[in-house]
């Protein structure tokens, strides 16, 4: 089915944005194949644009908060963040206003179920984990220090 009529092509892009934020790239590539008019669309982005329905830094700062509360860390959540057509502009001073430390040791305590690191090998799967959602290398060890330390987040000592 090929959407012709703006009013439907708006309708559409008015869909996506009622269930979440999407980027500007998403809702053009999930409309690309379904319209006749690739102008139409690109149209139709830019009033959506002018009216603040579609916003790229809302949209940055949305989806950072839910990847951060799944455990994601900023270099995983930049990466999807680019490959979603965000420009870095866009999401870097959000990025670099959170304190990944804080969460780096919340996803380790979670992982580690509260279990001490008395093994190189659980410690360094536990690393390869962290890397793996995210964290550098700085909050990684830095999580890891202080775990072994006793002094995890969540009031604990």
């Amino acid at each position: 089915m090929e959407l012709s009529d703006p009013k439907i092509i708006r309708s559409k892009l008015m869909d996506y944005l009622a269930r979440r934020e999407h980027s500007e790239f998403e809702l053009k590539s999930k409309l690309l194949r379904k319209v006749s008019s690739i102008k139409e669309l690109e149209r139709q982005i830019e009033n959506l644009k002018k009216n603040g329905l579609i916003d790229d830094h809302r949209f940055s700062e949305a989806y950072i908060a839910s990847r951060q509360r799944k455990g994601f860390g900023p270099v995983r959540i930049s990466q999807e963040l680019i490959q979603r057509g965000v420009k870095e502009e866009a999401f870097i001073g959000i990025i670099d206003s959170i304190d990944w430390l804080k969460s780096a040791q919340q996803v380790l305590l979670k992982k580690s179920k509260g279990k001490e690191l008395n093994d190189k090998k659980i410690e360094i799967k536990l690393k390869q984990f962290l890397s793996y959602r995210g964290f550098n290398f700085f909050q990684i060890e830095n999580a890891i220090e202080t775990f072994n330390r006793n002094e995890m987040v969540d009031g604990q000592s």
